[in-house]
């Protein structure tokens, strides 16, 4: 394993480990920052995943009965991790912040998912620094304090990234455990609600068809392979 690791990163060029490098700071000093400064500014919608998992705990349901979810039903969220750890802890900004941890994690997982598997290159290397760099304190509290839209950066780059890995150029299915899956997982974040599936869902089901016709468009139509012959 280290052997492999080794190799990856000697394979690389030098600008390439200049932004790994670069990466590799900006993730440990937002670690630091989950921990300390967004502490500081943990408000009452911060709160709110850690009210959730206290509630699911208590009331020993998936989806509470008696709490109001407003616009959005939490399917994927922060308060996973919370109600888990609610069971061996009290400590609210501690579990947070783990829980923080454990999404930020995904998130970069998924993107340097998307970089290898739809844009086949470390463009990962780039993207990481500019996307986890916290523009300003208000947007590293909102997006990583808070983990406000957190899952969706995690939707957004893992769908189409095992969109891509599950089928071919051609939509035809070459995985069928990571097809199921993917469709599996947009049905369990199409639970979030009707804004989600506007705002993000179906934006990304028609760029995909989009990415089709663009495979396609110059092929006649008895030549455009749905399936298996």
């Amino acid at each position: 394993m280290l052997k492999k690791i080794k190799n990856a990163f000697e394979s690389l060029s030098l600008s390439e480990k200049f932004f790994l490098f670069l990466s590799a700071i900006v993730l440990i000093g937002l670690g630091i920052f989950t921990f300390t400064e967004s502490n500081l500014h943990f408000n009452s919608d911060t709160a709110t995943a850690n009210l959730l998992a206290e509630e699911m705990v208590r009331s020993k349901s998936f989806f509470p009965p008696d709490w109001y979810y407003a616009q959005d039903v939490w399917v994927i969220f922060l308060h996973l991790p919370i109600a888990f750890m609610t069971l061996f802890s009290d400590n609210y900004l501690g579990m947070h912040s783990v829980s923080a941890i454990i999404f930020i994690a995904l998130a970069v997982a998924s993107c340097i998912y998307l970089s290898r598997k739809v844009f086949k290159n470390n463009a990962w290397l780039v993207a990481l620094p500019l996307l986890f760099c916290g523009l300003s304190l208000q947007y590293s509290v909102v997006v990583f304090g808070q983990c406000a839209y957190i899952v969706t950066l995690i939707y957004c780059f893992f769908a189409p990234a095992l969109f891509c890995d599950s089928v071919d150029e051609e939509f035809r299915i070459k995985s069928y455990p990571k097809f199921i899956f993917l469709l599996l997982f947009v049905v369990l974040m199409g639970l979030t609600g009707t804004r989600f599936i506007q705002a993000v869902s179906i934006p990304l089901i028609g760029a995909t068809f989009l990415l089709y016709l663009i495979n396609n468009h110059d092929k006649e139509v008895k030549t455009i392979k749905l399936g298996d012959d």
